[in-house]
């Protein structure tokens, strides 16, 4: 328990429900002897409803604070929240709930979610945090949240106590008491000034869904309203400013270094790896910079979490966008793509005087179409200027009227970044026959420090039964859609026995048949389940395009997969040395791939494939040594100023899916152990 500074008196009340634990009783009894506290024993077990009530009525005259047994508070926590609860108003409060970890729709950083801790906080430094950045803020609440929750005794005397015939041994009793109290005029508050820490209880064991259901049922029969009012408050979330004014306070006082990301929106393994840097990486305030539309970038905290995020224009809104990263402590930009941001965005690292990076995930910056592809998808081969001015003629890019402009400014740009880094040495090697000076650091994902890859058994193969090919991923032209169907039509043509399977889609539907089926859209935690079940025999990469390094490709090493890919970017020096991995030139014809195929059925093995034994296999010892050699920890100068008007950037929450609200009310009936009262 951290140490609890109230100026109002209080009185504690320890409630043992005759708990089956004789060494529990012993314990309370003996911390009676000792404490400052009031000890009642029920004879027999009343339930969390029953012994609330009975705390609540001892307290007689006293306002009366719920405080769960899996719960935390520190420094002069009490008297804000009688702050809160005095505050005056149109209508009384009759309750107050504090922020906490585990709170639902008082929860931070993270809405409606459990949470840790913020990096470098404890409960005590937290919770300080809150009360100078948000003293003597509260908004209004549909609900009290009981793990943590003040009420105030004149309330009590209003609508009387929790109800023990509808909620019995729990679950939804403080849910119902608010709706009482609202309908008699009341009104509940959150006070943003104050922060406690919630475990999160399993008191209920098995019980608990048929419990939740059970709550549900009630109260939608009691106060058919309620969900209503708890979906508009999550809609409007009324409390976004205070996270995000917490938010930016404890990155100001952070002494971890500050990195800021920029990447474009149209996620995939550029959106993956800006993740896993978060992840690996847990030592660094991560924040990231995204285009948005109408010439707006929005600004986020730690990739997908946290409650920060802002919204500017990126050339009306610069000045404020700028005092904020200052404020924030940024001190160096990781580039990771520049596609969709204003062309003043790439003077940031500048303007700020801080290093920046740039990571290659593709070829963006000699090649505007990205992936060095023609109309049709398929590597252009890379025949020369002229074809390049062609290929901009026929397929247009907004900002590209002239190739040797474009590729002049990124290689200026690139040349100003401190590291430049490709995530195989195919990637650089291609883009520096563009830009010949520049130094390109080649280090593969930080996926492959995570773990030792197993080697791929021999396939098992009789020449009788068909051999199962599984494709991976949301496939375009580029990644081999088209190639796909093609081999399957052709193999189907011949009565080959192959079967084909892909686990995602195409970016139209494809023809299948008895031997190609197509999985749909799945959740990425979904992939090797669904993969150990279906059992392929290999795994084949139809791309015609050069990849820079395939996240898609690292699932099959973890998987122990055997591979077919084509000797084309990246994968021959990732599958250099693996056995049981092909690869074959890229062009390869529908009917050489089903003869390919056939040729591996019957004897386990491709004596065709290239050969690729004099590379060397991808490292990703740079993130392991030098990626953040060049970072120190800092703490930002208290002379930069707090960023004036910052609320005008702050984006409005977004409409939520029906599935979620649903889940916030859900989270609403928490499991509760036995209640600490403190009237």
């Amino acid at each position: 328990m951290w140490a609890a500074t109230p100026r109002h008196a209080y009185r504690l009340v320890v409630i043992n429900d005759a708990s089956p634990e004789p060494e529990v009783t012993e314990w309370l009894r003996e911390a009676a002897k000792h404490q400052p506290m009031v000890l009642l024993e029920n004879e027999q077990n009343l339930g969390f409803v029953g012994t609330v009530n009975r705390g609540m009525a001892y307290a007689e005259r006293a306002d009366v604070v719920l405080l769960n047994s899996d719960a935390e508070v520190a420094n002069d926590w009490l008297d804000r929240l009688i702050t809160a609860a005095y505050q005056g108003g149109e209508r009384p409060v009759s309750s107050v709930t504090p922020f906490s970890n585990n709170a639902t729709i008082c929860s931070y950083p993270r809405f409606c979610d459990d949470n840790e801790l913020p990096n470098g906080y404890d409960l005590l430094a937290i919770d300080r945090l809150f009360a100078a950045t948000n003293r003597g803020r509260t908004v209004d609440i549909p609900t009290a949240i009981g793990f943590c929750m003040y009420i105030r005794r004149d309330c009590l005397d209003d609508i009387g106590l929790f109800d023990e015939e509808h909620f019995g041994k729990g679950y939804g009793e403080e849910n119902d008491f608010c709706m009482r109290a609202i309908y008699a005029g009341w009104r509940h508050v959150h006070a943003l000034d104050v922060f406690a820490w919630h475990k999160g209880s399993v008191s209920f064991g098995a019980s608990q869904p048929e419990r939740v259901q059970k709550a549900l049922a009630v109260m939608d029969e009691l106060h058919p309203d309620f969900q209503r009012r708890v979906h508009m408050f999550i809609q409007q979330d009324p409390a976004k400013q205070a996270r995000m004014a917490a938010e930016i306070e404890q990155l100001h006082q952070s002494q971890r270094p500050c990195v800021l990301m920029l990447n474009h929106q149209r996620g995939g393994g550029t959106e993956q790896h800006c993740r896993e840097l978060a992840e690996t990486f847990p030592e660094i305030d991560w924040l990231i910079l995204r285009p948005d539309t109408n010439g707006y970038v929005v600004l986020s905290r730690d990739v997908a979490k946290g409650g920060l995020t802002l919204r500017y224009h990126a050339t009306e809104d610069w000045s404020a966008l700028v005092a904020m990263l200052r404020y924030l402590g940024v001190q160096r930009l990781h580039w990771h793509h520049w596609l969709g941001f204003d062309a003043r965005i790439r003077t940031l690292a500048s303007t700020l005087n801080v290093p920046q990076d740039a990571t290659l995930h593709d070829f963006y910056s000699v090649c505007p179409q990205i992936s060095m592809t023609t109309e049709q998808g398929r590597y252009c081969v890379e025949l020369g200027l002229e074809q390049c001015k062609a290929c901009l003629v026929s397929q247009p890019v907004a900002g590209a009227d002239s190739i040797e402009q474009w590729r002049l400014e990124a290689g200026e740009w690139l040349a100003s970044c401190e590291r430049v880094i490709a995530p195989s040495a195919a990637t650089a090697q291609r883009v520096q026959r563009y830009f010949p000076e520049l130094a390109v650091t080649v280090a593969g994902h930080p996926d492959q420090l995570q773990q030792q890859y197993p080697t791929p058994a021999p396939l098992l193969v009789d020449g009788k039964r068909p051999l199962r090919i599984a494709v991976l991923g949301a496939l375009s032209p580029m990644k081999g859609a088209d190639v796909l169907e093609e081999v399957a039509c052709e193999a189907a043509k011949q009565d080959a026995p192959l079967t084909f399977s892909l686990f995602g889609y195409g970016y139209r539907a494809l023809k299948t048949s008895k031997n190609l089926c197509v999985t749909g859209p799945f959740e990425q935690q979904q992939l090797h389940r669904m993969l150990e079940e279906w059992q392929p025999d290999v795994v084949w990469f139809p791309s015609l395009c050069p990849e820079t390094y395939s996240y898609t490709l690292s699932t099959c090493l973890t998987l122990g997969l055997p591979v077919v890919a084509p000797a084309l970017g990246a994968f021959s020096e990732r599958l250099a040395h693996r056995p049981m991995s092909w690869l074959m030139p890229w062009d390869t014809s529908p009917a050489s791939w089903v003869e390919h195929f056939q040729t591996l059925q019957r004897t386990g093995q491709l004596p065709e494939a290239l050969d690729v034994s004099s590379l060397s296999s991808l490292s990703a010892e740079f993130y392991q040594e030098a990626y953040t050699a060049v970072l120190k920890d800092t703490t930002t100068p208290a002379d930069v100023p707090f960023p004036s008007q910052w609320e005008t950037y702050a984006l409005v929450a977004p409409e939520p899916s029906r599935a979620w609200w649903q889940r916030a009310v859900l989270v609403l009936y928490r499991l509760r152990e036995q209640a600490w009262l403190r009237p």
